[in-house]
């Protein structure tokens, strides 16, 4: 839903107005619309309000975007998957003459949360939790028999109330794919897959054109990983439009600049390029073997899983721990906080 953006690109945004003030919904909720939080190639996303009070994020894009997206979002919230929004409504409204989704809204994307530290960086202890959360919700869309095809820092947010700031969520599924027949069973492999996604994070298999699997989106999580605990890939300044020179530059962390690339890295993240690798269009990511080696990392660094992330500690989410309020969520038994109204979202781009 989000990505990384230039100042001129923020105040771009800044200066757009929602189509409509408000408009009624068929279920009879009226969704008053605040401004412009997100916009991008496939829509915008709008903060809003109901008339009972309640804030949430309506996004309008083509009507085949936003039916996958919805489609996504009911399996995942069916089968109660932590690192997701709720999806609250979706139609068409004729005063926007668009069709539109309803969700839950979220906080900070992960290209906002760097941009929010003094270093631009995330320490080790934050990139490596960050890390198996981003992984956690990449599983647990897979096992609904999905696969995102764009994964990248944009499309990780984390909560907008504390403490539910400390958990990963992931985003924008718009070009998305399901992967299982009516019966469950994967689907047979296309000879053509075409480009989708990212330039910067994308698969090699992508770069080739062939049909993304499960694997695809774990290497593009292998690149967010490797920004997130690096602070920049080594591609960074290359064009998105010049996918060849991207691919070269994957290919090379394999080769020739394997050493300079991974000197930057926990030495366990070889070993998981190689798991990936290893995988073909039908194979289960093994995700609990690179969860181990997560695990094994944070122990041998002595690191604490309930220490706080490094944004907890800028001054957006300082005022959230003050300003916000406590309820049991009966669902699960854990507190969370809910967020107040007057909560400023980071207005960002997204593809």
């Amino acid at each position: 839903m989000k990505r990384t953006q230039s100042s001129s690109s923020r105040s771009k945004i800044a200066d757009l107005s929602p189509p409509v003030s408000h408009f009624s919904a068929d279920n009879g909720v009226v969704y008053h619309l605040e401004r412009v939080i997100g916009k991008g190639g496939y829509g915008m996303v709008y903060s809003c309000m109901t008339d009972t009070g309640v804030r949430c994020a309506l996004k309008t894009a083509k009507s085949y975007s936003l039916v996958i997206e919805a489609e996504v979002l009911k399996a995942v919230n069916k089968k109660n998957c932590r690192h997701f929004c709720r999806l609250l409504d979706e139609g068409f409204s004729a005063t926007m003459n668009d069709h539109y989704i309803v969700m839950e809204i979220m906080g900070p994307s992960f290209v906002d949360l760097r941009n929010m530290l003094p270093a631009k960086k995330f320490s080790l202890h934050t990139g490596l939790r960050v890390s198996m959360q981003m992984l956690n919700a990449i599983e647990e869309l897979h096992t609904c028999g999905f696969i995102s095809r764009d994964v990248k820092p944009s499309n990780f947010v984390v909560g907008l109330d504390f403490p539910r700031c400390r958990m990963v969520h992931m985003i924008d599924f718009g070009i998305s794919k399901k992967i299982v027949d009516a019966r469950g069973e994967l689907l047979k492999r296309r000879s053509h897959g075409g480009w989708r996604g990212t330039g910067r994070y994308c698969s090699l298999a992508n770069h080739m054109k062939k049909d993304q699997c499960r694997r695809d989106d774990v290497e593009s999580w292998f690149y967010v990983a490797s920004e997130v605990m690096r602070g920049k890939l080594p591609w960074v300044n290359i064009s998105k439009t010049d996918r060849d020179l991207l691919f070269a530059a994957k290919k090379s962390i394999r080769g020739i600049n394997r050493q300079e690339f991974f000197k930057k890295l926990p030495g366990f993240m070889y070993d998981i390029l190689v798991i990936i690798d290893n995988c073909d269009y039908s194979t289960t990511p093994d995700y609990q073997k690179i969860y181990a080696m997560f695990d094994e990392e944070m122990k041998n660094q002595k690191l604490d899983y309930k220490a706080d992330y490094d944004w907890e500690e800028c001054p957006f989410f300082v005022a959230m721990k003050g300003r916000s309020s406590t309820k049991t969520d009966d669902t699960s038994g854990t507190m969370y906080a809910v967020a107040p109204s007057s909560a400023t979202i980071p207005m960002t781009d997204f593809e």
